[in-house]
């Protein structure tokens, strides 16, 4: 009770600091996404197959070389320095993580401002695209390849029957039973077949080709950017400068009663 002043003077002094740094410190904002990973359509299955898992993408996202080229597309010269200068390339602006109920990642930046964090993000997901597009692309022309070689076929196959129709139309009937239109009317049916097949199959590819079933690495919805800055977090801070100044304030006025006690209880030995 006798130290109620140096109790209260570190609990300003606490609370004082804490409003210090909530004035010094420099904001941060935060910017999120929910990113789909790459995909590939494939033909004669209902699903497309990913370009990577998303927990391997994620692991890419950390490495070295991403974040690098994350750097230069967002012009940080500050991170491309310790890039340049460190094997390790976790930055403490980026986080990612794979959401469990559903194949996406969840991607995470701060910076000093709203849109630069944004910027972040958007470059990230850019950067993030461009290297599965590279991944996706042999099959996907290997998939062009075969869609032309199908289209080649149907016209082919087109043409042989365009050929058959004008047979059919100067052919004689000369016996029910086995004649030249009867064998021309059979080819055409087998044509007919072919063609439709043909088709059937060039829809598919396409199909495959096409968004949604193939798409690059993209945002599931617009980058998000909150206004309101992430860090520093005021309530945190003052509570810590409460709490600080008060135990800081308690701890030195029972240190300072057991030293006053353990000299008086000397003094009095002395005295003894």
């Amino acid at each position: 009770r006798g130290g109620w002043m140096v109790i209260l003077g570190s609990l300003l002094f606490g609370v004082a600091g804490a409003v210090i740094g909530i004035l010094f410190i420099p904001p941060k904002y935060e910017a999120v996404a929910l990113v789909q990973v790459g995909q590939v359509g494939q033909v004669g299955q209902s699903a497309p197959l990913p370009v990577e898992i998303p927990a391997q993408a994620v692991e890419r996202l950390k490495s070295p070389a991403f974040q690098l080229a994350v750097a230069k597309k967002v012009e940080d010269d500050n991170w491309l320095s310790d890039l340049s200068s460190s094997a390790i390339a976790a930055s403490p602006r980026l986080s990612m993580q794979v959401v469990k109920t559903a194949p996406v990642i969840d991607v995470k930046a701060t910076d000093k401002s709203p849109e630069r964090a944004k910027a972040l993000v958007e470059a990230v997901i850019q950067e993030l695209a461009e290297k599965h597009g590279e991944i996706a692309r042999p099959m996907l022309e290997k998939m062009r390849s075969e869609l032309g070689i199908a289209k080649e076929k149907l016209a082919g196959a087109e043409r042989e029957l365009e050929g058959l129709n004008k047979m059919a139309a100067g052919a004689s009937v000369k016996d029910e039973r086995f004649t030249q239109l009867s064998l021309i009317a059979s080819l055409r049916v087998q044509k007919e077949s072919e063609i439709f097949g043909q088709r059937q199959t060039i829809m598919a590819y396409e199909t495959a080709l096409m968004p949604p079933a193939t798409q690059p690495a993209m945002a599931l919805e617009p980058v998000y950017a909150a206004t309101k800055p992430v860090s520093p977090k005021r309530s945190l801070l003052l509570a810590l400068g409460v709490i600080g100044g008060l135990v800081a304030g308690i701890c030195f006025v029972l240190i300072a009663d057991a030293c006053r006690s353990a000299a008086n209880r000397k003094h009095v030995q002395e005295k003894r």
